[in-house]
């Protein structure tokens, strides 16, 4: 790369248009802000034919496959040779081979700190696939001080190395007058139905937060294989005729199930940063989620902490919610303002700057400083 030109970012967007959650949430918001944020990048946007139909900031530049092992082994490695970008900005796992230098997000180590909540086959091939790219990465971006202290201890990487670049709740996440409902008020609980998510334990906790209110519990996410073990826990909490399932809520959609519910619930046992609570926070919800790991860090004292693993706290929890709620959206709005998806692209630019060994500011970009190449080549 010359004094001259631009950077060329290559961006593994296979998740756009897949309903893949925070991952797909995370390029859309991130993708937006990025051309703002490196006016001297040029960026070219590796995605699926899902992604195609998408108004995206910038547009899909070459189509991957949806199968995990053509996209790695196959279609991106071909590519990347073809057009030879500068960079390539990959989601946790890097193809290979890889010709040209890395730069990953990592959003979390759950698969090492919780592993009881991935099959033995994910496990394993999560520690490989995440451990090579980490040691290849010429910069980790993480999206919470939690985060980076894991990545730093379980693979000896300097700090240096970690940029800290924390989720931001979408523009379209505002306060804004809830339509009025004549049916019953409700709690409110996003994200995948899989175990880490902790539905089992929301729901015991509802059904003891139940037996003195009216409030229905409300669950937007994916289905998973183990949405039929929540349903059961459901039928069997003796509050099941007031737990909805409303299955995947596309993102347009939450902020005005946000906004009607009395509380969002998130006791997740684990998050390297727990979007819908930031979402909750800045549509004014009140929330209560986990102690411990990120999630912790990013409510601070926005929010009425539990324990995951207590169903009776997280109903204790839910009760002083209600009980202060004006209090608590106040807080939350506060809470949620300190998060942007713009400070985000500054901070990922910043990344792929030093990935790059570019020194100095945007308007004056200094000449590439030797940067130790860790990066394979075919």
């Amino acid at each position: 790369m010359t004094h001259q030109s631009r950077m060329r970012i290559a961006i593994d967007a296979h998740a756009l248009g897949r309903g893949q959650a925070g991952y797909e949430s995370y390029l859309r918001y991130l993708t937006a802000e990025l051309p703002a944020a490196a006016p001297d990048a040029e960026f070219w946007l590796y995605a699926g034919r899902d992604a195609a139909a998408l108004d995206t900031a910038i547009p899909a530049h070459r189509v991957l496959s949806h199968s995990r092992a053509r996209r790695l082994l196959l279609d991106l490695p071909r590519v990347l040779r073809r057009d030879r970008p500068d960079l390539l900005h990959v989601q946790y796992v890097a193809p290979f081979p890889c010709p040209v230098p890395v730069v990953a997000t990592i959003h979390d180590l759950s698969f090492i700190d919780v592993p009881q909540f991935f099959s033995g086959v994910e496990r394993m091939l999560l520690r490989a696939a995440v451990g090579r790219t980490a040691r290849l990465a010429r910069r980790i971006v993480t999206v919470s001080e939690f985060s980076k202290q894991r990545l730093m201890a379980i693979y000896s990487l300097p700090e240096d190395r970690v940029v800290i670049a924390p989720n931001a709740a979408g523009p379209h996440f505002r306060p804004a007058r809830a339509p009025e409902d004549v049916r019953a008020p409700y709690i409110l609980m996003v994200g995948d139905l899989q175990p880490r998510k902790n539905h089992i334990g929301a729901i015991r906790a509802f059904a003891e937060f139940s037996r003195a209110t009216r409030h229905r519990l409300k669950i937007a996410g994916r289905q998973t294989h183990f949405v039929a073990q929540i349903r059961r826990e459901a039928a069997a909490s003796g509050a099941g005729d007031r737990i909805d399932f409303l299955g995947y809520v596309p993102d347009a959609d939450l902020p005005a199930l946000y906004r009607g519910a009395d509380c969002c619930l998130y006791p997740s046992f684990y998050e390297g940063f727990g979007l819908p609570v930031l979402e909750a926070m800045a549509c004014g919800t009140p929330v209560v989620t986990s102690r411990g790991t990120a999630l912790e860090e990013v409510a601070d004292s926005a929010a009425i902490l539990a324990d995951a693993s207590d169903p009776r706290d997280i109903a204790q929890a839910l009760h002083g919610a209600i009980a202060r709620r004006a209090q608590l959206s106040a807080a939350g709005l506060r809470r949620a303002r300190r998060y942007s998806w713009s400070e985000s692209a500054r901070e990922t630019a910043r990344a792929f700057r030093e990935a790059l060994g570019i020194t100095g500011d945007i308007a004056n970009v200094a000449a590439p400083v030797p940067v130790p190449d860790e990066v394979q080549t075919s």
